[in-house]
């Protein structure tokens, strides 16, 4: 982790990890999902369920979005919460760093997927 950095804490499976403002493209609710597919007013964004991915107990209570500046466009993440954090209290949380996620078969996948869905 790199002290001083502002970003926000993303709640997955009762954790909490860091995202740094960098990669930060939106926080939104999740109301809709079509496909594993985030549905928004201006499109659609493939939608990433971490807790699964990490490990973690999925309680169903994801009600949150981050969207992510990803390698290949902009993908969400489904999050239990979130909230702004500055960069004293970024310290103290989990680095999540979105690019070591993904293989780059799968990240490719998910967004040619993506591309013939729309």
């Amino acid at each position: 982790m790199i002290p001083g950095r502002a970003g926000v804490a993303i709640e997955i499976g009762g954790r909490s990890f860091f995202l740094p403002v960098e990669r930060l493209a939106f926080v939104a609710p999740i109301r809709v999902t079509e496909d594993g597919q985030l549905v928004l007013a201006r499109g659609r964004l493939p939608l990433l369920r971490l807790a699964g991915r990490l490990g973690l107990e999925n309680g169903g209570a994801e009600t949150s979005a981050i969207g992510i500046d990803g390698r290949r466009g902009f993908y969400a993440v489904a999050a239990e919460g979130v909230r702004w954090v500055d960069a004293s209290d970024s310290a103290d949380l989990e680095p999540l760093d979105p690019d070591s996620l993904w293989t780059p078969e799968e990240e490719e996948k998910l967004f040619s997927e993506a591309a013939d869905g729309v």
